[in-house]
């Protein structure tokens, strides 16, 4: 009896501290809160180097985290209103965000809040910058589609369009090209130097808004997500669909490419990540967040998985186990 008493017992201890051990695959622990955000999480992104993790959201902070273990750096406060993309600026020190204001705020990464430009009168939904071609390309919402110099932010070319209403742009250097996706679905392209004569390329592609798209120019691929739930994949050339991903059952937020692995990562309104290998078509689904993943970034060798949600933490996982821990 004694013995099978002790079973029980050690049975029960193992399965506590099962439950109480963070997921081999997640590198940070959830956030303590004092050291997470306010409000909802809007954008992820790690530095070129991968060194440091941004994040920004509703609360118009800027949290800096490690970008190889996910521990907390520090905090800069923001004085002005939401986060809805972020760059850092290569060998400045510096990082740009683009709000909800129709303003470019300039940060440094160690003291906080610089400056800011106002760009238009509503939100920039998303910029793209081309460090080198010295230039970058802000989407003011249902205003204008400009390509700006990153010294002194001088108009360089004004895009004409039927459709401003743009969620997310992309700029490859092999097509010279801007690629953008639209709240109605469509994927839109211009070609660089021609942009103010209107796109070359304007086809709906997802049955409601396009919400994130990237580009790989040695893949040759663009891939696009939506909130229909699919994630879609096109030759970047020719821009003819080659493939899609039915698995998620929720609108669809954020969508990477990590061609270091041929993997696409997408993230989800229920908190799921899907990982899609490009050669085998093989999928892995993981519960990342309790609320939606509104942003998701890969560290520049393809190891590392940035994740900011509604739940209002930043997470960061890694590649390779999540690959293993399927096997």
């Amino acid at each position: 009896m004694k013995s099978v008493n002790y079973l029980l017992k050690y049975t029960w201890i193992i399965f506590l501290s099962l439950l109480c051990t963070k997921p081999p695959i997640l590198i940070n622990s959830e956030n303590n809160p004092v050291e997470s955000h306010k409000d909802i999480v809007i954008k992820v992104k790690f530095s070129p180097d991968g060194k440091l993790l941004a994040s920004g959201g509703n609360d118009s902070d800027i949290l800096m985290w490690n970008g190889v273990n996910g521990k907390f750096l520090r905090i800069l406060h923001g004085e002005y209103d939401k986060i809805f993309d972020i760059v850092f600026m290569e060998s400045k020190n510096e990082i740009i965000t683009a709000n909800y204001q129709g303003t470019l705020l300039t940060w440094d990464e160690l003291k906080g809040f610089k400056s800011k430009e106002q760009l238009g009168n509503s939100f920039i939904s998303d910029i793209e910058f081309n460090f080198a071609g010295g230039f970058f390309i802000a989407s003011i919402w249902e205003t204008s589609l400009n390509v700006l110099k990153i010294d002194g932010h001088e108009l360089i070319h004004k895009c004409k369009s039927s459709d401003f209403k743009i969620r997310a742009i992309k700029y490859s250097e092999q097509t010279k090209s801007i690629y953008a996706g639209t709240s109605s679905g469509n994927l839109l392209r211009w070609s660089l130097d021609q942009c103010s004569e209107g796109e070359n390329y304007n086809q709906n592609i997802h049955n409601d808004a396009v919400t994130s798209l990237d580009v790989n120019d040695e893949l040759n691929l663009l891939v696009t997500s939506s909130v229909d739930g699919r994630v879609k994949l096109f030759n970047l050339s020719t821009l003819k669909e080659i493939g899609v991903v039915k698995d998620h059952k929720s609108p669809v937020n954020s969508v990477k490419i990590i061609p270091q692995f041929l993997k696409v990562i997408s993230g989800a309104k229920d908190g799921k990540v899907i990982v899609y290998d490009l050669k085998t078509k093989e999928k892995i689904t993981l519960t990342a967040h309790i609320d939606s993943i509104n942003s998701l970034d890969v560290s520049p060798n393809g190891e590392l998985i940035a994740t900011g949600s509604s739940d209002k933490t930043v997470k960061l996982w890694s590649l390779k186990k999540i690959l293993n821990s399927s096997k």
